[in-house]
């Protein structure tokens, strides 16, 4: 069984316990106190840590490669964690991101292969490049009400992510944010979103569905769309805004399957149409 330690108010488990390998933390543990900064990157023996309240930032490759780092505990002062804090921590399976955390660096969870659950807390504004990529075992995923933008790659090949609900916040999304996300069946653009990147469903075989605001469709063009976003040529679009001239119309009941006669949008004003009708009275029978 793992004994636990303790030195300058971190508390810590190792996978092999010798003095050794104690001192060694120890000393690493040491050496950040004095730095003001977490520096235990590459400490595989690391199974466990509790980081003592008063720390404000997990900085650049934090925790990076510790590869057998199975729980971590962060206090509430911490509001940023940086590129690379937590990249390649194989066996980290869950994390709770505090409530004053604003920003998740770019590379920061990288290659977390077995994180199942993550919960990211409100005071997030920003999620970096590549900052979940990689993490395979991810199946779901809530964005915080308040980002504004997700970075390129951020989700990209998070084989197993089934579900993810994005805010009205967002208004950015970048190239191949969502890459090879082969598990995602549908997903939903936020109408405030303006800009999207390139590629940024590519390679999602099983997306069937996916919602983009109309202002962003008339930016990059109907007929452009499934190109621009990597989109496989059967995934069906559709539009917050359903009043489009006839033109238009039409491109996207192609763009939609011409066997579908009606076309999508029709399909949505139907369906809007049958919610508003009144309700049948004894006389209107």
């Amino acid at each position: 069984m793992e004994n636990q330690f303790e030195e300058s108010d971190y508390t810590f488990t190792v996978s092999n316990d010798d003095t050794e390998t104690v001192n060694k933390v120890r000393e690493r543990i040491k050496k950040s106190q004095e730095c003001n900064i977490i520096d235990l990157h590459m400490l595989k023996e690391l199974t466990e840590i509790t980081i003592p309240d008063g720390i404000r930032s997990i900085d650049y490759i934090g925790f990076n490669g510790c590869e057998n780092l199975k729980k971590i505990t962060i206090p509430n002062s911490v509001a940023r964690i940086g590129s690379m804090a937590f990249a390649n921590c194989k066996n980290l399976t869950q994390i709770n991101i505090p409530e004053n955390v604003t920003s998740i660096g770019r590379n920061a969870f990288f290659g977390c292969e077995n994180l199942k659950q993550i919960m990211l807390s409100n005071s997030v504004t920003s999620i970096g490049e590549s900052a979940f990529a990689h993490c395979k075992k991810l199946t779901q995923i809530n964005i915080p009400k308040n980002v504004t933008s997700i970075g390129e790659s951020a989700f990209s090949d998070c084989e197993n992510l089934k579900k993810i609900t994005i805010p009205n916040s967002v208004a950015r999304i970048g190239s191949m944010a969502f890459a090879n996300c082969k598990n995602l069946t549908q997903i939903n653009i936020p109408e405030n979103v303006t800009s999207i990147g390139e590629s940024a469903f590519s390679g999602c075989k099983n997306l069937d569905k996916v919602k983009i605001p109309n202002s962003f469709l008339q930016t990059i063009g109907a007929e452009n769309i499934h190109e621009e976003l990597g989109l496989n040529p059967g995934v069906r679009i559709s539009v917050y805004e359903n009043e489009l001239n006839s033109d238009r119309k039409g491109v996207f009941d192609k763009l939609n399957g011409e066997k579908n006669s009606a076309g999508i949008f029709d399909k949505i004003n139907d369906e809007k149409n049958e919610k508003e009708k009144p309700p049948q009275t004894k006389d209107s029978i």
